[in-house]
């Protein structure tokens, strides 16, 4: 097995649950959103960084998901410090859980090839759900200029993107609708191209014994969590969201094997 494994993912998927699970193998330097909490590590968790690139216009993106010159050097110096944590407990094996991570996939590819990476997906409906909870964090209902902290971490439609001309006349199951999606098929895009990449689902994750390739030192209790049993809201959905969800990620729902509800 690699001694590191990059986990990317969209949040509400129960990557706190995984973190916990890799934490409880002493073996492992375990980080979600660059925190470990018993260590007391608290590294930068790109929020910053996604906002230069979606609402602040400082880094480009380009529609392949490839970043510009000057982002990429941004992401060395801002990198550094997780480089000098790795190399300090280069014993272990490191594992990086961030929902905040998105645009580094091809950024870590290259520069830890022989790295594990996964992508950790969960029913998009479920996803959607779980964060339109979240109203004043997640594409809140204010100008997209007031956006700070978790808000500001996360996408907006850039460049051809279909769904740039009515984004905002989106509501906000849309606007997650369209997150979910965008952030799942372009990392799926980006880590196919590794031979060391699968895919785990949230609905599936003792599965992930597939990517430790063992049982010794981890408690595989951990993953037996409540989040695999939430209900929906049946509020959000209602026939004309469902209806709208499936126009905008059905095909990426498709295409990870999830059915669509009618």
């Amino acid at each position: 097995m690699s001694k590191k494994i990059f986990i990317f993912t969209t949040g509400r998927t129960g990557s706190v649950t995984l973190y916990n699970f890799f934490k409880s193998n002493l073996n492992v330097l375990a980080l979600h959103e660059g925190t470990n909490r018993n260590l007391g590590i608290n590294l930068t968790d790109f929020k910053n960084f996604n906002k230069k690139i979606f609402y602040d216009k400082g880094f480009k993106i380009d529609n392949k998901y490839n970043l510009d010159p000057d982002s990429v050097q941004y992401l060395l110096k801002l990198y550094k410090s997780r480089e000098q944590l790795f190399e300090k407990h280069q014993d272990k094996i490191i594992v990086d859980i961030n929902p905040y991570q998105y645009l580094l996939s091809k950024f870590l590819l290259k520069k830890y090839p022989k790295a594990t990476f996964v992508l950790l997906i969960r029913n998009g409906l479920d996803v959607v759900n779980s964060y339109h909870q979240r109203d004043k964090t997640t594409y809140p209902n204010i100008s997209e200029n007031e956006y700070k902290g978790w808000a500001s971490g996360k996408p907006r439609p850039l460049h051809d993107d279909i769904h740039l001309k009515n984004w905002r006349t989106y509501d906000r199951v849309q606007k997650i609708s369209w997150f979910w999606s965008y952030i799942n098929s372009n990392l799926y895009k980006s880590l196919n191209t590794s031979s060391n990449f699968s895919i785990l689902k949230t609905e599936n994750l003792p599965s992930i014994k597939n990517v430790v390739k063992s049982y010794k030192d981890y408690d595989f209790s951990i993953l037996d969590k409540r989040h695999n049993k939430a209900k929906r809201n049946t509020d959000i959905w209602t026939k004309e969201a469902i209806t709208t969800f499936n126009k905008i990620a059905g095909d990426t729902m498709q295409s990870f094997g999830y059915d669509l509800t009618a």
